[in-house]
């Protein structure tokens, strides 16, 4: 005859069960959690490095860049993705578009009031070394960046220059007429009988006058285009790197945090709760399992 030596549990003990061995639950919950983060952690491709650098811009409030929206889409495109991408790579292998699309998701470019301009890599790393690309990377875009926005402004400053060429010439022609001007009038004025010639003299009086006018304005339309060009020239020498970026410290995503201490005190509960049950079954019943 066999004789059942084990007896049913219903909910309520269990809930006992939980209750008696709560302390060992969170103790378990707290070293599994515990683990967990660390496992994270230690895991390369749980980590990003972000790698930061500050470009003066000296006339990115001027014409050439206005808004911020521009400045983000400005050298976030995919023909100077494509260019920084080549410098970067030692290979010779095409670049995908995923690897484009990637790019120009990592960079964030953000114009300051004070002219300056930020541009942030974010690199989610695989391997330690990821954080010097990062800083490589970085370095590279800030150089297209004012290669760039130099190559602009000289087209923007070559373009003043022809400006001002036109204005001399047109000043040179109307000081040519104005020449020739004084010239009529003084031989209207020293003539015998000048009062016979009033009418000429008024005429002549008159275009010499809207001639000056002439003059005067554009002698002033001059002037201010070479002022343009002297600021011009100043904010272009403005323009440099006054922050390279510097070997980035590895940072957490938040989010990536965050799910792996939920999942850690998941597992940690759950894990708590089976023990329990286990080591309430073993005290009970290790007695009766024992030859």
């Amino acid at each position: 005859m066999t004789i059942n030596t084990y007896r049913e549990v219903d909910l309520v003990e269990y809930i006992k069960i939980l209750r008696r061995r709560k302390t060992f639950i969170l103790k378990t919950t707290m070293v599994v959690a515990i683990l967990g983060v660390a496992v994270m952690l230690l895991r390369p491709s749980s980590l990003r490095y972000e790698a930061k650098g500050i470009i003066k811009i000296g006339a990115i409030s001027d014409e050439l860049l206005m808004t911020q929206a521009e400045v983000a889409t400005e050298f976030s495109t995919e023909q100077t993705a494509y260019e920084i991408l080549s410098e970067l790579r030692a290979s010779e292998q095409p670049i995908s578009e995923r690897q484009l699309r990637n790019f120009i998701g990592n960079l964030k470019l953000a114009k300051s009031e004070d002219d300056s301009l930020l541009a942030n890599y974010q690199y989610t790393a695989f391997q330690s070394v990821d954080k010097m690309e990062a800083k490589k990377t970085v370095e590279v875009v800030q150089k297209a960046i004012l290669a760039r926005h130099k190559e602009q402004h000289q087209l923007k400053i070559k373009h003043r220059d022809e400006i001002i060429t036109q204005k001399e010439k047109e000043l040179a022609v109307i000081a040519s007429r104005l020449a020739e001007m004084d010239k009529k009038i003084n031989e209207l004025f020293t003539l015998r009988y000048p009062a016979s010639y009033a009418e000429a003299q008024g005429r002549g009086l008159a275009e010499y006058v809207v001639i000056r006018a002439s003059l005067d304005s554009a002698v002033r339309a001059l002037d201010i285009e070479i002022q343009a060009k002297k600021r011009d020239q100043e904010n272009d020498s403005m323009s440099r790197v006054i922050s390279p970026p510097r070997i980035p410290d590895p940072l957490i995503e938040a989010s990536t945090l965050a799910q792996s201490v939920i999942i850690s005190i998941f597992l940690g509960i759950l894990c708590g709760v089976i023990g329990a049950f286990i080591k309430e079954w073993w005290q009970k019943n290790s007695v009766l399992l024992r030859p």
